[in-house]
């Protein structure tokens, strides 16, 4: 013995439903956006005016930052730059810029700990050096 529902009634809720999760638009098309739900922070930092480290990213209380791309470039023939969890130290990027002027990491997912901050440190920059990154990420539940 099972319950008995109408065809046509259970099409509309889980035309409903799907609608709601997925984002439908009214031509039927999935509306994907895979850039909604996350965030990018971006700066320049000049090494001649702060001291290392600096904090670039602070979740909101209870929660934790997922990364899940990196950009560091500098304007520098030595030393390095890390990016990090400021806690754990997790390393999320690094360049060595006697080597290479810049780092994109396209897929980087990490995740830090609940309240933990990301922050950029260096050693060893040119006089005047100038750092810039981008991080996408997403804040996820701690």
């Amino acid at each position: 013995m099972g319950l008995k529902i109408n065809k046509e009634v259970l099409k509309q809720i889980m035309k409903e439903i799907l609608n709601y999760i997925f984002s439908i638009d009214e031509y039927g098309s999935l509306s994907v956006d895979v850039l909604s739900s996350e965030n990018t922070v971006t700066d320049e930092i000049d090494v001649s005016t702060k001291t290392p480290p600096v904090v670039i990213l602070t979740p909101p209380s209870g929660k934790k930052i997922s990364t899940r791309n990196v950009y560091l470039g500098a304007n520098s023939d030595a030393g390095e730059i890390t990016v990090r969890f400021k806690n754990t130290g997790k390393i999320i990027g690094k360049v060595y810029c006697d080597h290479f002027k810049q780092i994109r990491l396209d897929s980087v997912k990490i995740d830090g700990e609940k309240d933990e901050p990301i922050e950029i440190t260096w050693s060893g920059l040119s006089s005047g050096a100038k750092i810039f990154y981008a991080i996408r990420y997403k804040i996820i539940s701690g």
